[in-house]
């Protein structure tokens, strides 16, 4: 009797610490959200397109449900359904009002008796399309590269290319131009990360920086969207950043297998040729060293006046032939390319390798020495990286 009282005693022990350590019981099924909607999605009124999405799993192969939210709050604590939201993807409503701010979120729920599960809440600001300023770049010849028979500063072999007209951003996209585009700002150099501008200069007028080669195809994408173009790249058939999931951080085949839409008229990354003919001056080259001048004070942000940070654009005391200001140094930028080694055949419009491991960047940066800030430097990262030294512009074909 003592024996079958102890077994008993045991059994009973077992099951409470069973029961405490899954408190839903230890035969329901548990659902996880893998992917949450993104935190934060800026639409333009006139242009509003794209969905929310989520990624969730259920335990003991039960089956997923989602219902879609909408609330008055930045919570995700009642809420009203939405009639027919009921999938994974959201479409966001195309009648939101200019200016408003609006709150959704997903609740999933499984067969099996599982606890339904909410997500995190959205936030979509209703906007007015972004300006851009942009710099028409009148098309023409000239020589890529620089050969000074000096192995240390030298970029050779030189070849002779060919590009046709463009218009590039006047400025690095500014941290307030990815914020309103993107909903975000992943700068380094922020008031909130403890590292405001110096002076009278206004962080939204700093470049972004912390920006990856992967983040630049979004931003594209999503700005050309907002103004009413036809996006410039697609991934995996599509051109809508919505149904191209997180941005990786770490090398992706069906990222870096991105296309260029050959009739679209959005925004992109220059080309490296592109990129350099328009920070020599284009067709009103003077031969400078750097983008603008021989003298690199007058025109760069670099190691040795920028303080140990970015500063804010168009804030160096000329700009080049052009009028383009902070193609040497601020940020280094990146451009379209894979990186390779030059060749010395002339080309037209080159785009780069058909493939590589790197993307290449160009102008120097707020930490480079005066050398590498130089019109013709290039250096290459790979491109789900972000560093604080690191934006980009954009171009428009003509």
């Amino acid at each position: 009797m003592k024996g079958k009282l102890l077994i008993s005693i045991s059994a009973l022990v077992l099951a409470f610490t069973a029961s405490c350590s899954n408190p839903t019981g230890p035969l329901l099924p548990t659902i996880t959200i893998i992917t949450q909607p993104v935190p934060a999605r800026n639409v333009a009124a006139g242009n509003i397109s794209g969905h929310l999405s989520v990624e969730a799993s259920v335990t003991k192969g039960q089956l997923l449900s989602f219902q879609w939210f909408s609330n008055d709050t930045n919570s995700n604590d009642r809420g009203t359904a939405i009639d027919g939201a009921t999938g994974t993807n959201f479409p966001i409503p195309t009648d939101l009002a200019l200016w408003r701010i609006y709150y959704f979120f997903v609740e999933v729920s499984a067969t099996g008796g599982a606890i339904p599960f909410r997500s995190d809440v959205t936030t979509v600001r209703v906007i007015n399309p972004p300006s851009i300023e942009m710099v028409p770049v009148q098309g023409g010849n000239f020589e890529l590269g620089w050969d000074l028979g000096d192995d240390r500063f030298h970029v050779a072999p030189v070849s002779f290319v060919t590009v046709d007209g463009f218009y590039i951003s006047r400025h690095a996209i500014t941290q307030g131009l990815f914020e309103t585009v993107m909903g975000t700002n992943p700068s380094w150099f922020t008031g909130a990360q403890g590292r405001p501008p110096i002076g009278w200069e206004h962080e939204r007028d700093l470049p972004v920086e912390r920006v990856s080669w992967y983040d630049a195809l979004v931003f594209s994408n999503r700005i050309s969207i907002m103004k009413g173009l036809t996006p410039a790249y697609s991934i995996a058939g599509s051109t809508n950043p919505d149904d191209w999931g997180p941005v990786p951080t770490n090398r992706n085949e069906v990222w870096d297998a991105v296309k260029i839409i050959l009739e679209s008229n959005g925004y992109r990354l220059p080309t490296e040729a592109q990129w350099e003919f328009a920070a020599k001056g284009g067709v009103q080259a003077m031969h400078y060293s750097f983008s603008g001048s021989q003298h690199v004070t007058l025109v760069a942000w670099y190691v040795g006046n920028s303080e140990g940070r970015t500063r804010q654009v168009g804030t160096t005391i000329t700009y080049n032939e052009l009028g383009i200001f902070d193609m040497s140094g601020n940020v280094s930028e990146w451009v379209w390319d894979w990186y390779g080694p030059y060749t010395s055949d002339p080309k037209t419009n080159p785009t780069g390798p058909s493939m590589g491991f790197y993307r290449v960047l160009r102008g120097g940066n707020w930490a480079s020495m005066y050398s590498h800030v130089r019109s013709v430097a290039r250096i290459s990262r790979a491109p789900w990286n972000r560093l604080n030294i690191d934006g980009f512009r954009v171009i428009r074909p003509q």
